[in-house]
């Protein structure tokens, strides 16, 4: 036989069905969350790390002479070595079918079927690849939208066309995407590769080390090593690269990301829970005589407690009933996404059984926790302060500060000034409504101002650079003979020559060790020579200041350069690495460079004695157009590079600023869509909560507005103070929601640039953030208020003077 209690809870929880419904909806709604990021964060961490440990990657690259047979079985046998193989890459360019020209990353395979390094894997058409064709990556492919069996055009470093055909693409998780990169990754054989002509192919020496692959100090000592043992034997070692690790290019970011999205949803659970303990508040304020009634029969305050915790866990287990699955599928699709952004393979979708668990445990125990404060309060009530309860608290109406200065106010509308007064009356309640609209309101306005500050970021960035135009020839050309050939042209403004050679810190041991990877972008250190009084480049000085005209032994670094140098201070020396041979510098200054790989900045005449192309020599334009829309920038890096071959200078690649914009927005898609889902998310449970809260005020009022109604109040001035009272109450609960979302955005800016590029995002608040939440609020407790507000208008006078 069910208990009477036990009958009375399920009772009101009918009768308060539209109410519990919607208290359900907030938690299953907080819990989807939780569950989508939590099961999108752990199978892409996973997945991410198995698509790129199942290429093997290197543990080191050595960029060497020439590797043959003989050699490689030689280094096999180096202490150790696991494994060694030989690759070679070069440079080209590629046309698209659709006539645009792209950068081209080749990489050269003498074997593929015994690849035991860096692999990567068939996809479509041909496998391996026949000689007289290629392979594309099929991120690639998909950017260049070139179909198997296509034929392509590739222009090697004399600016020479080769006609070549398109066997068939693979897969190949160790890069970054081509479209973030804006880079066609090509993969051939020596004899396809031969027939090319000169795309500037150099052999490339790949080692596995043994002991401990993942020890950076293990796979630096032995890829020193080896490069000293060809040394000794009459080899030329150019370079050295140890990329961090086991980690992807992207794994830095694509965690960040996820883990402020993860924090986002957490947060959206907690905001739920506040609603449960507003809905179930609400509740206990309508029920305060039926627990004086129990207490007088004997019911003890634990277990009145455990009446109603009882009800708010079914109400919980529910809610993870209905959002455990629906985070599953949103998870499934958010990680769908992020896997098709990062080129991943997904070999399995499925989440640990635990993410179910911490999704039920936080499903339940947070709005149990949240509810558990108002219904001890109200199960310790005393019986007779229950039976004396009138449903709003009159004995101290009045006597608070708040009262009496709205007493004293003039010229206001009396109804507007009841509503005020009103919404005062149960400060707990409004207190806990208010917490609830501020905390969804500054997650949202948060949400916004993160996704105003990715933007703008990126807008910095841009603002920055001041040229539409960087070319990168095949081979240094003397300044004065080729860049008059690109001033003369129409639309060319500006045209500068910006060098650049590749550095690493210095070692002890003299070794020139680079952190980059295989896609020769990520984790690169430059030295970039700005020529004297340039208008391409608007870095602003954080420290010191910017380089002197004719220094021959100045730099200054940039945010990316500073995090590989910790210890670099202004107005010290510091050691770099080119090419083996330690250059002192002078560090005079520190620039902010949004979105840059690290850079090193100093004049044309450092970078020369640092190894670079001697003064007077050039192979990196920069140049600036008059027009600088997407079509201007194409036609000019058509016409430029058109001018360039006629005159007889190869070019290598050519990219627009727009290509870079595009390059740059890839990365942040994903992030501003979810946060602007999550946002959206907060504002529902947010109006949930106002909704509740307006409901509960007018039925525990009942009586005065039937009081209101005997002595000549009209339907439409009760109505005008109802939605009043919600209007003020939204109003309040905005202004702390602005106030709350400051330092809510700052962190969040500081964690998630810190995470995915090594400095915050730039403090943004965002105008139309605020408005639009403001805008939101005020909407929704018209909304939430309009249904209360017209019961309460239309309720006869009789049944209201005899609501208990």
């Amino acid at each position: 036989m069910t208990s009477p209690r036990w009958t009375k809870i399920a009772r009101d929880l009918w009768l308060a069905r539209g109410r519990m419904l919607m208290m359900v909806a907030a938690i299953a709604a907080g819990v989807a969350g939780v569950g989508t990021l939590l099961d999108a964060y752990t199978v892409l961490t996973r997945e991410v790390n198995r698509n790129y440990m199942d290429t093997r990657p290197a543990s080191a690259s050595l960029e060497v002479d020439a590797i043959d047979d003989a050699l490689l079985a030689q280094v096999r046998a180096l202490p150790g070595i696991a494994a060694a193989e030989a690759r070679a890459t070069g440079q080209a360019r590629v046309q698209s079918p659709g006539g645009q020209w792209y950068g081209m990353k080749v990489f050269v395979v003498p074997d593929f079927r015994a690849m035991g390094i860096s692999r990567f894997f068939p996809n479509s058409g041909a496998w391996p690849a026949p000689d007289g064709a290629i392979l594309l990556e099929r991120e690639a492919a998909a950017m260049l939208d070139a179909k198997d069996g296509a034929t392509l055009q590739v222009k090697d470093g004399e600016g020479q066309s080769h006609a070549v055909v398109l066997a068939g693409t693979v897969h190949d998780p160790s890069l970054a995407p081509a479209g973030q990169e804006q880079a066609a990754y090509t993969y051939m054989t020596p004899a396809t590769a031969a027939a090319l002509g000169d795309i500037h192919l150099q052999a490339i020496l790949k080692i596995m080390v043994a002991g401990d692959p993942m020890s950076e100090q293990s796979i630096t000592r032995i890829a020193g090593q080896t490069a000293s043992w060809l040394r000794a034997r009459g080899h030329t070692v150019h370079a050295i690269y140890v990329p961090p690790p086991g980690k992807h290019p992207h794994q830095g970011q694509m965690s960040g990301m996820l883990l402020m999205l993860l924090m986002f949803g957490v947060l959206a659970l907690v905001v739920s829970a506040i609603l449960s303990a507003t809905m179930v508040n609400a509740m206990l304020a309508q029920q305060v005589r039926q627990i004086g009634v129990m207490k007088t029969v004997g019911a003890r305050s634990w277990q009145i407690a455990r009446l109603y915790l009882g009800a708010v866990a079914a109400s919980a287990v529910l809610a993870c009933a209905i959002g455990i699955p629906l985070g599953a599928v949103a998870g499934d699709a958010l990680t769908g996404a992020v896997a098709r952004l990062l080129n991943f393979t997904l070999a399995s979708r499925a989440a640990p059984h635990w993410v179910y668990l911490v999704q039920f445990a936080a499903g339940t125990l947070v709005p149990l926790a949240f509810t558990l404060p108002p219904v001890r309060r109200a199960s310790r009530i005393t019986v007779r302060a229950a039976i004396d309860d009138t449903g709003v608290g009159n004995k101290d109406f009045g006597r608070h500060r708040i009262d009496a200065l709205l007493g004293r106010v003039r010229g206001v509308d009396r109804t507007l000034l009841l509503a005020l007064r009103n919404m005062f009356r149960r400060r707990g309640r409004l207190l806990l409504t208010v917490g609830l609209l501020a905390t969804a309101g500054a997650l949202f306005i948060a949400s916004l101002d993160v996704t105003a500050a990715w933007k703008r970021n990126i807008a910095m960035s841009a603002d920055e650079r001041h040229y539409d135009l960087e070319v990168a020839l095949n081979h240094a050309q003397d300044a004065a003979a080729v860049m008059p050939l690109l001033r003369g042209l129409p639309g060319v403004r500006a045209v500068e020559a910006w060098d650049t050679v590749a550095a690493s810190r210095a070692r002890a041991d003299g070794q020139s060790i680079e952190r980059t990877y295989p896609d020769g972008g990520h984790g690169s250190l430059d030295l970039r020579a700005a020529p004297a009084g340039s208008t391409m480049l608007a870095l602003p000085v954080l420290e010191g200041r910017w380089l002197a005209p004719g220094s021959g032994d100045e730099i200054v670094l940039n945010p990316g350069a500073r995090a590989r140098f910790p210890e670099a201070r202004v107005g010290q020396p510091l050691m770099v690495d080119v090419e083996g041979r330690a250059i002192r510098l002078q560090v005079v200054g520190m620039v902010r460079e949004i979105l840059s790989p690290a850079q090193g900045f100093v004049s044309p005449r450092a970078l020369a004695l640092a190894g670079g192309l001697p003064e007077g020599q050039v192979a990196l334009l920069r140049v600036a157009l008059d027009r600088h829309d997407t079509a201007s920038r194409a036609g000019a890096a058509a016409l430029v590079e058109r001018r360039l071959e006629q005159a007889g200078v190869g070019v290598r690649r050519v990219i627009t600023e727009s290509a870079l914009d595009t390059a740059l927005n890839g990365h942040v898609f994903i992030l501003i869509f979810n946060l602007v889902a999550i946002s959206v998310v907060m504002a529902l449970v947010g109006v949930l909560g106002l909704g509740s809260s307006m409901a509960t005020a007018v039925v525990e009022r009942t009586r005065e507005i039937g009081i209101m109604r005997a002595i000549g109040a009209r339907g439409p001035t009760l109505m005008r103070n109802i939605l009043g009272e919600g209007l003020a109450t939204a109003g309040l609960s905005w202004v702390a929601a602005v106030l709350l979302s400051l330092p809510l955005s700052a962190a969040l800016g500081d964690f998630l640039g810190r995470a995915s590029f090594g400095m915050p995002l730039p403090f943004v608040v965002s105008p139309m953030a605020s408005a639009l939440w403001l805008a939101l609020v005020l909407a929704g407790a018209l909304m939430a208020g309009y249904l209360p507000a017209r019961r309460a208008a239309a309720l006869p006078v009789r049944v209201a003077l005899a609501h208990a």
